[in-house]
This record gives C-alpha cells, sequence and structure tokens, in this order.
C-alpha cells in the first residue's frame, strides 16, 4: 500500500505541478487508491464500518494534496491554511501505519 501511495503522489507532482493536467491527477488518484483498496480488501477482514473508515483515510490523503496543489496552481496562495494540508497528510500516514500495527497485533 506505501507503494501505491508513492507512485500516486509522484503521478500528483507529474501531473499537476509540471503538465497542468488536475483531472489526470484525479485520475491517478482514484486508480491508486482503488488499487490501495482492493489490496487492503484481499489482506484484511474488517467489518464494514471500519472498512468505510479505512477508505477515507486512504483516499483523503491523495485528493487533499492533488486539490491543494490544483488551488496553488489556478491563483496565487494567499491563504496560510492550504500550509496545514502537508501535516495532515503525514498525520494521516502516520495514522495508517499505526492503525496496521494495532491490527496486526490482534
Amino acid at each position: 500500500n506505501q507503494l501505491l501511495f508513492a507512485i500516486c503522489y509522484y503521478c500528483i507532482m507529474l501531473f499537476v505541478a509540471e503538465n497542468r493536467s488536475p483531472w489526470a491527477a484525479l485520475t491517478c488518484c482514484v486508480v491508486f487508491g482503488s488499487s490501495a483498496v482492493l489490496v487492503l480488501r484481499l489482506d484484511l477482514f474488517l467489518s464494514k464500518h471500519i472498512f468505510r473508515r479505512v477508505i477515507c483515510v486512504i483516499l483523503v490523503g491523495p485528493i487533499s494534496v492533488m486539490l491543494k496543489l490544483t488551488v496553488e496552481l489556478v491563483t496565487v496562495p494567499q491563504v496560510a491554511i492550504l500550509d496545514l494540508v502537508v501535516p495532515l497528510v503525514f498525520g494521516l500516514h502516520a495514522g495508517w501505519i499505526y492503525y496496521m500495527i494495532q491490527l496486526a497485533k490482534a
């Protein structure tokens, strides 16, 4: 799953920052996010409630980074709240790793 996240962030950087095409980046986010969800579904047996929460954690990080880069691409970033996206994404990934460790202990 971490490799899928890394490829997703690379595609976001490539499509949004260099090629200025956020729709292609969104498509890559959805494809790699769906792949991560499918790998998770194959590896773990989770209840529907926990699985929905995990899907949100998986997809919020890449989509928020893509939206931040798109807003910076379209407008001059004057809002400091956009700078909170990076710590949010790092926190989501740290929480994801912690959650997987807790599931591995059970």
